[in-house]
């Protein structure tokens, strides 16, 4: 806005500060310099930057003279080291007296960040205010963004109501940006921090920071219930002001036990309930300037988009928020579905949001995160920052980038292509038949599924050669094939020297209930009709495909009917019995499905159809309802519906299509199948190890070798894949929360745990609850009792599958697990016999006590040199180093 001078005052001989403003400003600048001129003039206080005087020079340039000061700003001195924790506390304690001298008066600064706060002398103790360029009497208007949606305010240090263009920024505002600042004092690091401006202001409105401990062991346990409070996302339950700030911490240093330094025996919270982490998925659109405004100037147009959106996705669990910036970030936690559910939603909203904004960098990032009533995400955000920093770096792109956990949760219902920095872009959505998903660039087969395939086969011919209308209904959970099944059906239907004609749908929960939502889609599907060509172009395409074996007067009537089928109104004229069943629902539910068996009954005439719905437990009851009445209609025509499903959909629709309807239930494959899926993609020259490593670990579930199978190449096989966690972290959500709290517990231990040790993590949860839970666990096959045990009394359990244990241990808070191993460690201690050094050592380790983890350490090393265990000595070795062992580390 200006350059700042040393200068002299004439009238007192004082040295000053004189900031200038640049010749020729804009309005809306020079307003802001007045009204900082203006504002400082009513304070006056030590903490605050003195003002002189302020006016015009010759040739009318704007000035304000203030106090000269010599020290440093904040920011300086951060650079080189963080405050002692005295310093801290004497430079909150005088920034608070200055803003509270600012607030009584009605004056909200709105830009405290470290390079405002000037230190006197180099002293801490002598902070001063300065920049009141920003500051505004605390009365409602857009204080978010300024006339222009410029930010005000500077990310990382702005409250979230700044960060989301909120109407009013309340003194609690400056609370949460001096929050920021003791954070980073005390820490030496922001709170918020990501690699893209908007990605920043997201995590100010979703993201917790680090806790104190994590980045500063020492630090007194009483100061994060200070920065918490100062914190907090909701204004309303934040220290409203500087006066009652200055009140808690007063209150703070007036038990000075309080502010003693944390040693490493202080008590830490000693339940691991309700600190668990979700799966997110997280859209990040960023916006040229005033993408969203309908006129310039008027900001509340965001508002307005945003609400827009709100409305029109929120019953999908999907929440909008409008940052400063102009940018839209939407969360998407879905309550029922997979991960793949909830990434194939994430991206249809994506592909919306592209649709209407053509011009807008459009980032897809899924991941774990610590959620509360403001939905908060962790790594996602992250990965949506850089991926959004990365974009803006290329030229425009009409498509959606993802992470790859997105992108692995994706079937092949999309488009994707990969990028040479490693992410995917989104073309689009395909619903024809896909091709097979390459594995590793290798075209896969379709192993295990010759008696399914047969037995879809000799069905379809049966219907055939009577002719008779039938059902079949492929189940299974999500992941096991049904989709590559299916694909491979209608490939075999390809070859053909007369194939049947196949229409084609498949489920959307974005769409899940909505009326003829399915076969609505089958029918445009056919027809070729485009979302976005004039509504003349799709009536054409209708009328012509319905006029192919149908007479020209009849067709016509069909098409108009089957018009409100495809969401294609036709013109009443077109149709008497369509003008009187507009006004009577179940007329025209009548009506539609006399005209859908008349056109269906035409196709079968000239050849035999395949109606296939995918997915069907995303459809409707009308739908299921019109399909029925369809087999009924048409019981003699060579008429064949292929519906494929999860379990769910018996619950869904009882009674579906009873009497014409065959179930096939589709299994996991068997090891033989799996194994000979691994050596066709991976070659001969993979160990045996390996293969059978990526066997056992998919436990027949199509969807995980593949993963585990990509993961070979890259030499980390001893690793989970994020996409194989993200589902069965999804479906654990899905459980009883004590339940979960059980597994979550028992995962700290590691594949192997105790009731008794469970039970010493989750100090609410004992006796007959905690029993009733292992047992649910055990029928859910998640868990299996171990006979004899470790320890007297039995009570062992394990984990039947190391994912399992993997994807229960990563939802686990990061700010709980050291908690975690700590009580397993004394637990375990407790338990005597003769314990397992290496365990215990590693516990405590992670428990982050590395005093009491190194002589286990040491113990473990020689156990491990005396039978001649290298690795395991190496393992020490690593350890012991890590916990800072002062001697000669064990030699190997």
């Amino acid at each position: 806005m200006g350059l700042v001078y040393r200068a002299s005052d004439r009238t007192t001989g004082r040295t000053v500060a004189l900031k200038l403003l640049h010749a020729s400003p804009s309005q809306e600048t020079t307003l802001r310099f007045n009204r900082e001129a203006v504002l400082l003039s009513m304070l006056d206080h030590p903490g605050v930057v003195s003002y002189v005087a302020h006016g015009t020079i010759e040739g009318g340039q704007h000035y304000l003279a203030m106090e000269w000061l010599e020290g440093e700003d904040l920011a300086r001195r951060l650079l080189r080291e963080p405050l002692r924790l005295s310093e801290a506390l004497s430079l909150l304690r005088r920034a608070c007296e200055a803003l509270a001298s600012a607030h009584r008066q009605g004056i909200v600064h709105r830009d405290l960040k470290p390079s405002n706060l000037f230190l006197r002398g180099g002293r801490p103790e002598d902070v001063v205010l300065l920049d009141f360029g920003l500051a505004r009497q605390a009365v409602p208007t857009m204080m978010g963004v300024t006339g222009t949606g410029a930010v005000v305010g500077t990310p990382g240090y702005m409250a979230p109501e700044q960060a989301s263009s909120e109407l009013e920024i309340p003194p609690a505002a400056d609370v949460f940006s001096l929050g920021c600042v003791l954070y980073e004092c005390l820490t030496g690091r922001p709170p918020f921090e990501a690699p893209h401006f908007a990605a920043v202001l997201a995590k100010i409105l979703f993201a917790e920071p680090a806790r104190l401990h994590k980045l500063r062991p020492s630090l007194p346990v009483s100061l994060q219930g200070l920065v918490d409070r100062m914190l907090m996302k909701d204004p309303k339950r934040r220290l409203s002001d500087a006066d009652g700030l200055l009140k808690a911490l007063a209150e703070l240093e007036a038990v000075p036990e309080l502010l003693l330094p944390r040693s490493e025996s202080d008590p830490r919270p000693a339940s691991l309930e309700g600190a668990e982490q979700q799966l997110a998925s997280v859209l990040l659109m960023s916006l040229p300037a005033q993408p969203l405004e309908e006129t310039p100037g008027d900001p509340r147009r965001g508002l307005e988009v945003r609400d827009a959106l709100r409305a029109e996705l929120s019953a999908h669990g999907v929440r909008v928020e409008l940052l400063a910036d102009g940018s839209l970030v939407a969360t998407l936690v879905p309550e029922r579905g997979t991960a793949t559910d909830q990434a194939a939603l994430a991206a249809r909203c994506a592909l919306t949001f592209k649709e209407r904004w053509p011009e807008a960098s459009v980032v897809l990032t899924t991941g774990l995160g610590m959620f509360n009533e403001r939905l908060p995400v962790g790594e996602a955000m992250d990965r949506a920052g850089r991926l959004l920093r990365q974009l803006e770096r290329l030229p425009a792109s009409s498509c959606v980038v993802l992470d790859d956990v997105t992108a692995g949760l994706l079937g092949p219902g999309f488009q994707l292509s990969r990028m040479d920095s490693g992410a995917f872009l989104l073309q689009g959505e395909q619903l024809g038949v896909d091709a097979s998903r390459p594995l590793l660039g290798k075209p896969t087969p379709c192993v295990g599924r010759e008696q399914e395939l047969a037995l879809l086969e000799f069905s379809l011919n049966t219907c055939i050669e009577e002719p008779a209308a039938r059902a079949m209904l492929v189940t299974a959970p999500a992941g096991v094939g049904k989709s590559r099944l299916r694909h491979e059906f209608l490939r075999r239907l390809e070859r053909r020297e007369q194939p049947p004609l196949v229409l084609l749908g498949r489920g959307d929960p974005m769409s899940a209930g909505a009326s003829y939502g399915l076969m609505g889609q089958v029918l445009r599907q056919l027809c070729g009709i485009v979302e976005g060509e004039a509504l003349e172009t799709r009536r054409a395409r209708l009328s012509q495909r319905v006029a192919l074996h149908l007479p020209v007067e009849e067709a016509r009537e069909v098409a108009a009917l089957l018009g409100e089928l495809c969401a294609v109104p036709f013109p009443g004229e077109e149709s008497p019995r369509l003008v009187a069943a507009r006004g009577d629902p179940l007329e025209m539910s009548t009506q539609v499905s006399r005209a859908l068996v008349h056109f269906l009954q035409a196709e079968c005439a000239h050849r035999p159809v395949l109606v296939v719905l995918e997915d069907l437990h995303w459809s409707d009851a009308l739908t299921v309802k019109l399909v029925d009445e369809v087999l009924r209609a048409l019981a003699e025509q060579p008429l064949m519906v292929l519906a494929l499903a999860r379990p769910e959909v018996k619950e869904l629709f009882p009674g579906l299509w009873a009497r014409r309807l065959q179930e096939l239930p589709l299994n996991g494959l068997s090891r033989k199948a799996g194994t000979r899926l691994a050596r066709e993609v991976l070659g001969p020259q993979v160990p045996e190890a390996a293969v059978r490593r990526v066997v056992e670990l998919s436990d027949g579930n199509a969807f995980f070798l593949e993963e585990l199978i990509r993961l070979v190449p890259e030499e980390r096989g001893e690793w989970a894949p994020e996409t194989v966690l993200a589902v069965l972290q999804v479906r654990l959500m899905r459980m009883e929360p004590s339940a979960r709290q059980v597994l979550l517990a028992a995962s700290v231990f590691g594949r192997t745990f105790w009731r008794g040790g469970v039970e010493a993590l989750l100090e609410s949860t004992v006796g007959e609850a905690l029993e009733r839970h292992l047992r649910q666990l055990v029928e859910q096959e998640l868990i299996a009792p171990q006979p004899g045990g470790r320890f007297p009394g039995g009570g062992e359990y394990r984990f039947r599958h190391a994912l399992v244990r993997d994807a229960a241990y990563g939802l686990v808070s990061d700010t709980v697990r050291p908690t975690g191993h700590r009580l397993a460690a004394e637990w375990l201690e407790r338990m005597g016999g003769e314990p397992d050094p290496f365990e215990l050592a590693t516990h405590f380790h992670l428990g982050q006590q590395p005093a009491r983890a190194l002589p286990f350490y040491l113990q473990a090393a020689k156990r491990f040199l005396e039978r001649h265990d290298l690795t395991g000595l190496v393992r020490c070795q690593h350890g012991a180093l890590a916990c800072g062992y002062g001697g000669e580390a064990p030699a190997v």
